[in-house]
């Protein structure tokens, strides 16, 4: 209460002069390195590369033997190509050992993520981390006429709502949080004030969140809503809801991009593309991996950005094509292309009022499923989500009903969870397991 009520009060200083002296640095540092040429945007890279690898042979027990069994060392890393002589790390080797793959001090954070792969995985983030991201994320969006300051409706899974109140404003960072758990049309009006009230530019939504608002708009012939840009994250993005989006926002420039929770890569949809995206060459590098059958790559990627756990030659569990062909209107001469991207899947779970609730939404990282190997949620009926999952040795008695209760709190009781332990968790056909089985005939359930 106290730090929202200090937040209220500072907001009324403009964003500009009251952001993170890290974010700033960033920020500037960014807008120089759109003018490189090809030769100095790898020189650069190589730079941070290679200050990532010593940092992780020097600091850490874990990355300093593993080279030392392959008989690499830093000094190796001549160019960028080197890259491949270093092995690459997966998330089991680095949950079951990732005090020896971090780097300690003041100033790191501890965070944890049930990702989409239903394995619960911990390591470290610098505490400066979210400030130098923020910077790559504005940096992006202004390339759509944002500006700090510009207001922005949140149609994601952080703000789930209640019946009562299912809006709310943040003056602090200037964004109406609308809850997606509410779009229906008895509760439009409500939605279309706040929206004429606040008169916001943007909107930040995950793209099946934002599809649900499209088809309550077209359903309620409203013509009202009007947006410069839309802002899309957190999960698969298809050309189907593309030409919804336009059809309902026309004037809006549609951007989107790809990261997860490791912050090791970050990639941004190009404009007038193919859903074609740009690994931004100042985050990170990706590297393809191993084929799947459906001769999508896995993606291997070392961050710049995370001094605490490095992830070096990190296997992500994402897939995607890497191409070869650069699309006109990328941001940078030189960087790596990526379509098609198999990471979130987008699929929905159906409450006891109807509602739909985006998987997305689920990916919670408060650390509720660190006692856990594997988990992974299956609706047979409406309201009523199984909770199947496999404890680790630190699991408690009784703990399984904590997360029922985390779980049935976070959505007010509109779904009930029940945890089911098991000894297995099958996979896909293409080795992957799957977040959610959703055995209802809905329309936004989509199949692999």
């Amino acid at each position: 209460m106290i730090k929202d009520a200090l937040k209220k009060t500072i907001s009324i200083i403009p964003p500009q002069l009251r952001k993170h002296p890290t974010y700033n640095k960033k920020l500037r540092e960014l807008n120089k390195l759109k003018n490189l040429t090809i030769e100095e945007t790898k020189k650069a890279q190589l730079i941070h590369l290679r200050r990532m690898i010593y940092l992780a042979y020097n600091n850490t027990s874990g990355y300093r033997q593993l080279y030392k069994e392959a008989g690499v060392q830093p000094s190796d890393i001549q160019n960028l190509t080197d890259l491949s002589l270093l092995p690459v790390v997966d998330k089991q080797i680095l949950r079951d050992n990732i005090k020896e793959f971090s780097v300690f001090g003041p100033q790191h954070k501890y965070n944890t993520t049930g990702g989409t792969t239903g394995k619960p995985f911990g390591f470290y983030l610098s505490r400066s981390i979210f400030a130098t991201e923020a910077a790559f994320i504005h940096n992006y969006w202004s390339t759509s006429g944002w500006q700090l300051g510009d207001k922005s409706i949140v149609l994601r899974g952080s703000y789930v709502g209640k019946n009562n109140k299912f809006i709310t404003y943040h003056p602090y960072t200037r964004e109406i949080y609308f809850s997606a758990s509410h779009l229906s049309p008895s509760n439009l009006d409500s939605f279309l004030k706040s929206f004429q009230k606040h008169k916001p530019k943007f909107i930040q939504a995950y793209p099946s969140a934002l599809s649900l608002f499209c088809d309550l708009i077209e359903e309620c012939n409203i013509k009202d809503f009007s947006f410069k840009g839309i802002f899309l994250g957190s999960e698969n993005i298809y050309p189907w809801q593309i030409t919804k989006f336009k059809k309902t926002f026309p004037n809006a420039k549609i951007s989107s991009w790809y990261g997860h929770a490791e912050k090791a890569c970050y990639a941004t949809l190009i404009p007038q593309s193919d859903l074609q995206y740009e690994v931004h060459p100042f985050y990170g590098i990706a590297e393809p991996g191993v084929k799947n059958e459906n001769n999508m790559s896995e993606i291997i990627a070392t961050g710049f950005i995370n001094s605490s756990t490095p992830f070096i030659r990190y296997k992500t569990d994402d897939f995607a094509q890497f191409s070869e062909q650069r699309p006109a209107n990328c941001l940078y001469p030189y960087s790596t292309i990526l379509q098609k991207i198999d990471g979130r899947r987008q699929e929905a779970i159906i409450s006891k009022s109807g509602q739909y609730i985006s998987m997305a939404s689920l990916s919670i990282h408060g650390g509720i499923f660190d006692n856990l190997k594997q988990f992974q949620f299956h609706q047979i009926e409406k309201g009523t989500v199984n909770l199947k999952y496999i404890p680790n040795g630190n699991f408690q008695p009784n703990e399984d009903q904590k997360i029922k209760e985390s779980l049935e709190n976070r959505f007010n009781n509109d779904i009930s969870f029940k945890p089911i332990k098991v000894d297995e968790i099958k996979k896909t056909h293409i080795g992957k397991m799957r977040y959610l089985i959703q055995e209802l005939d809905i329309k936004y359930n989509l199949k692999e």
